[in-house]
């Protein structure tokens, strides 16, 4: 299904996962450049989890509404895209759906779009994705499901999982990557000044991909190789919605060194 974007369409991107925010300002502010009017519908789950999607919203000058608190979603489901309370859009976008439990919020506003008859498209937060691209036991490729018209990716449509799922195959559209590289100034890091160098580490979503074996050698490493240059600092960037390092993992071992910031 082809997705033509006439000027006087509305597009809604909707928003529930703080991983969402550094994908949806970069599309927001590329629809608009062909004249498109586009808002971010912003759920109270991703306000509560990442309160700087919000800020970053008004830094960017960014046009969204809230979705109202959970305990009133009975209340506004039947009124979903209702004038009355929020802007009504014609095509729907999120940035991630799909059957499995951490896109839930994703699915269910995609379900009442299409049963408001409309266009709906999801774009995704990486280049390896379940259900493309990825399979494992837990979750193989063959029961996860899109529900939105169009699939976008950020890679080749040619390099996806072999065993993928006919129906979601045919939904998907390559496009690339559409997150910006700009120059940015660095945060404020305690006592960096006093390090010649600093090195990034930053902490993958999906852990239990790799074996505990694999995870605690690559974080002996990192210890170890902070011990040895006493005269770098390690910044260890836990994930938005992973945090491993800062509160999932049962096991686990201490990163403790002058020189190791979490």
């Amino acid at each position: 299904m082809s997705l033509k974007l006439e000027k006087k369409k509305k597009i809604c991107v909707y928003t529930y996962l703080p991983q969402d925010v550094d994908l949806a300002i970069p599309l927001v502010k590329t629809l608009e450049k062909f004249g498109l009017d586009v808002f971010i519908y912003v759920d109270e789950q991703l306000i509560a989890s990442s309160p700087r999607s919000l800020r970053k919203y008004n830094q960017e000058k960014i046009k969204y509404v809230r979705h109202p608190l959970r305990k009133c979603v009975l209340f506004f489901r039947k009124h979903w895209f209702d004038p009355v309370w929020q802007p009504a859009s014609s095509i729907f976008i999120s940035i991630v759906e799909s059957n499995l439990p951490p896109h839930k919020l994703g699915k269910d506003q995609t379900l009442k779009a299409i049963e408001k008859r409309k266009i709906t498209a999801t774009y995704q937060h990486g280049i390896d994705n379940i259900g493309l691209n990825y399979s494992d036991v837990e979750n193989p490729i063959q029961d996860v499901t899109f529900y939105s018209d169009i699939v976008w990716i950020w890679g080749d449509k040619e390099k996806l999982h072999k065993d993928i799922n006919s129906k979601n195959l045919n939904k998907v559209v390559s496009v690339g990557c559409i997150k910006a590289i700009e120059a940015f100034d660095s945060p404020a890091l305690p006592n960096a000044e006093h390090y010649e160098k600093v090195i990034g580490v930053f902490e993958n979503l999906h852990w239990l991909r790799y074996s505990e074996e694999y995870r605690d050698t690559f974080l002996k490493y990192v210890y170890a190789a902070a011990k040895e240059f006493t005269n770098m600092l390690f910044v260890i960037k836990p994930h938005h919605t992973g945090r491993w390092l800062t509160g999932k993992l049962k096991k686990s071992i201490k990163l403790e060194s002058d020189n190791i910031l979490i």
